[in-house]
């Protein structure tokens, strides 16, 4: 999609009761990718409550001019969303639910 695994960190979390950690796996957009407009992409897989598994993702915008820098200065940059994973979506389905949410 045009990303590049920066880091797979193993983090603290109490998301996820069952081991007490989630592995957050933060991607930077290559150069001429789609999702320039992006400083990175964070995802996160968790156990779901229907059975199913939890993908958080994170998007983290660019700084561009005063207001978006100030924005990235107070955290605010940042948008969080969940898609919750039946186990039998396609690789393309799951492709394009992606670029709908980093878009």
């Amino acid at each position: 999609m045009g990303f590049q695994l920066k880091e797979a960190a193993l983090k603290p979390s109490r998301r996820n009761a069952a081991t007490g950690c989630v592995q957050e796996f933060e991607f930077k957009p290559r150069s001429g990718s789609e999702f320039q407009h992006l400083d990175e992409a964070e995802l996160a897989f968790l156990p779901s409550s229907n059975g199913g598994l939890d993908l958080l993702i994170q998007r983290d915008t660019k700084a561009r001019g005063l207001g978006s820098m100030l924005s990235e200065m107070a955290g605010t940059d940042e948008s969080h969303y969940l898609l919750t994973l039946r186990g039998n979506e396609t690789a393309d389905e799951l492709q394009k639910a992606l670029s709908d949410v980093l878009r």
